[in-house]
């Protein structure tokens, strides 16, 4: 009974997505969550190149976007012909995708439907800004991410805090959108939401991302706020925590899950030497470095021209990898694997031009866009594509880039006011 209510809540918020888009940057967090009940019910017997059948809802609501930015004749500007542009960078990959041909077709179709996205974030961005949507929005991935979080460790018999998986949900994927969207926080209490969901992920790459975040904040915004001082002392405060925690457990003679043991694992990989030496060694060791130097031999097996946006998994097949990871732990080297040479270049230089923006119009976006684009080197994603497909978090990106774009008119705007006021009081009476 509680399934069967699962599914129709799910489609009825499905619904609402697709044809009302007034609540589209609230209700994105439940996008993965609308076919999952495919996926719970098909995951042992239908191919993984089917499974962006499970994301039918997203499909719709790309369509939807397409067919509204049609219908009202939407003004464009030279940012959507560059976001087109990428989409077409795409098509080549697609070539060299066999079996999972119609699955990369979808991420390639999603990015076509991201500049749709682009267009109505812009054209609604005043209405977003003027609600509080967002930090709602973000306080809905944090609690999805809690609950995956409590019932992988329930499944599998473990602290919630060792857990990190759970595809859109997981630690590596829910902290990027978390680090883009951060500017954006309004209320303080969302923030140390979101501070402390990252610092008990522990994820090497968002600690060294926070960190950034709290500097460029010092550096560009305000140097008297409170946020670098929690950014740079939470993960210190959750480290000590787990330690208390630990001793607590074998006083109490729990000793099933050592915390403290576990956490000296995952950053030294059970090294024996010094925590500083044995973290060095755990970087220089970690597993990520076998497939990044996988790079060049995928390329070569797809002559530059990617396999097709989501199919690493495939790629690492191909080349007889005992790990089949879903992406590279890289943006940047996913990007060139999956979607070819040309599509990653120009998403670098989109990337640069929209950074160039954000530092004259809005400081604060920069340090975000930048910690973001930087925590890309060690994980961050465009989308996702295990258990139900998607790309939400491309669509959080077109957000911030339709934000800079209408924040740069806005001063552009005042500009021209000031400059008429000026001219017009120069009139003699």
């Amino acid at each position: 009974m509680t399934g069967m209510l699962d599914i129709v809540l799910s489609q009825l918020m499905g619904l609402v997505t697709v044809f009302y888009h007034r609540w589209l940057i609230l209700l994105l967090p439940f996008l993965p969550l609308m076919g999952r009940w495919m996926n719970i019910r098909f995951e042992d017997t239908w191919p993984k190149e089917t499974t962006f059948v499970y994301a039918y809802f997203e499909i719709l609501l790309l369509a939807s976007l397409i067919v509204r930015f049609l219908l009202e004749n939407s003004k464009i500007d030279k940012y959507f012909v560059a976001l087109i542009i990428l989409a077409l960078a795409s098509v080549p990959s697609l070539l060299n995708a066999e079996d999972h041909l119609f699955f990369s077709m979808f991420f390639t179709f999603c990015m076509f439907g991201g500049a749709s996205i682009y267009i109505y974030f812009k054209n609604t961005m005043q209405q977003i800004l003027d609600s509080s949507w967002i930090d709602y929005s973000i306080v809905i991935w944090i609690a999805l991410g809690m609950l995956v979080k409590f019932h992988n460790a329930a499944a599998a018999g473990e602290s919630f805090l060792i857990q990190r998986g759970g595809a859109a949900y997981g630690s590596n994927h829910l902290i990027g959108i978390l680090l883009l969207m951060l500017p954006f926080i309004r209320r303080k209490w969302v923030l140390a939401c979101v501070v402390l969901f990252i610092s008990i992920n522990f994820s090497r790459g968002a600690y060294a991302a926070m960190l950034l975040y709290a500097f460029g904040w010092m550096l560009l915004v305000n140097t008297k706020q409170s946020l670098k001082i929690i950014a740079l002392a939470a993960p210190i405060v959750v480290i000590i925590a787990l330690n208390l925690s630990a001793i607590i457990a074998s006083i109490q003679g729990n000793n099933d899950i050592d915390l403290q043991n576990w956490l000296l694992l995952r950053f030294t990989k059970g090294i024996d030497a010094s925590f500083a030496e044995a973290t060095l060694q755990a970087v220089v060791l970690d597993k990520r470095l076998e497939f990044w130097a996988s790079t060049n031999d995928l390329l070569n097996m797809t002559f530059y021209m990617g396999s097709g946006l989501g199919s690493t998994w495939w790629g690492m097949k191909a080349l007889g990898s005992d790990y089949l990871p879903s992406n590279m732990h890289n943006l940047y080297l996913t990007n060139l694997v999956e979607g070819g040479l040309i599509f990653a270049l120009w998403y670098v230089m989109l990337i640069l031009v929209f950074l160039r923006k954000a530092y004259r119009s809005d400081r604060m976006v920069f340090v975000g866009l930048f910690t973001w684009a930087v925590y890309g080197f060690f994980s961050g994603e465009l989308y996702e594509a295990t258990r139900v497909p998607t790309a939400v978090d491309y669509y959080y990106l077109m957000f911030v880039l339709a934000y800079i774009v209408y924040k740069e008119r806005a001063a552009k705007t005042v500009l021209h006011s000031q400059a008429d006021d000026q001219a017009q009081a120069a009139i003699p009476a």
